[in-house]
């Protein structure tokens, strides 16, 4: 499994950008199977319930002190995917 990220609005991968940057630009040679969290839930704002969607699907509750365990949360939200066969998330 291979962790990774793309923003798909230029100027807020900017910000997240510390080094040297590039804009690529991608297309897919099949439609994907993403899933979709709205709710600006790859906020780092625990108390706010933006992550509560995805603390449901992979715990069947909310989590707050989970709201800082990023790496752990895609792994499980990948291990979640995989009965649905999915590429990725989409996290808005």
């Amino acid at each position: 499994m291979t962790l990774d990220w793309v923003a798909t609005d230029p100027e807020h991968s900017f910000v997240l950008c510390w080094a040297e940057c590039y804009l690529y630009t991608y297309v897919t040679t099949r439609p994907l199977r993403l899933a979709y969290f709205d709710g600006s839930s790859a906020a780092k704002v625990v108390s706010s319930g933006v992550m509560d969607a995805q603390d449901i699907v992979l715990w069947g509750k909310v989590r707050p002190d989970m709201g800082w365990a990023e790496p752990l949360r895609i792994q499980e939200l990948c291990k979640w995917g995989k009965q649905f066969k999915l590429d990725g998330f989409v996290r808005y």
